[in-house]
């Protein structure tokens, strides 16, 4: 019988966020920012698909499934790298607004997406349809790993 310690750890060791944290740059930059236990970092390249430029993604370091299992700091420390993201993507990243959202379905580790829109962008592919925008900007690893940087020294300065 495996025990729930046991089974909390197997679920953390198979986790891509949680691996992901243990080696940012194989998938992406460094963090852009990190506040109370929660990181800022760049969307990755997954199996070698591009990013979209400028999508962030806001996770705890700890294994956490659920926003209700923040504790009070990383629940404020989700608040001001939320308006830090915001911030870098409207003032470095050119966007005109961005998109909040939390999806989970696919990964078991909580997150919220910060998602850019850019100036030209289409209406019809504005809100949940942004993703399908075939002209959004791409970055492969190596521009990830440069955009996270600039956005790290950047952010830095206006904080």
């Amino acid at each position: 019988m495996v025990s729930c310690i046991q089974a909390a750890k197997d679920l953390v060791m198979h986790c891509m966020v949680c691996d992901k944290h243990r080696n940012f740059l194989k998938v992406t930059g460094q963090p852009i920012a990190e506040r109370g236990g929660l990181v800022l970092t760049h969307f990755p390249v997954l199996d070698g698909q591009p990013a979209n430029r400028g999508h962030l993604l806001i996770e705890p370091r700890r294994h956490v499934v659920d926003p209700a299992e923040l504790t009070d700091d990383e629940a404020g420390a989700l608040g001001l790298l939320l308006r830090d993201a915001i911030l870098i993507l409207q003032n470095e990243v050119g966007a005109e607004h961005a998109y909040v959202l939390r999806i989970n379905d696919k990964v078991a580790h909580f997150h919220c997406h910060v998602v850019p829109r850019y100036p030209g962008t289409p209406k019809e592919h504005w809100g949940p349809k942004l993703m399908e925008w075939p002209e959004f900007p791409k970055l492969d690893l190596e521009q990830v790993q440069s955009l996270s940087g600039q956005l790290q020294k950047k952010l830095s300065l206006i904080r």
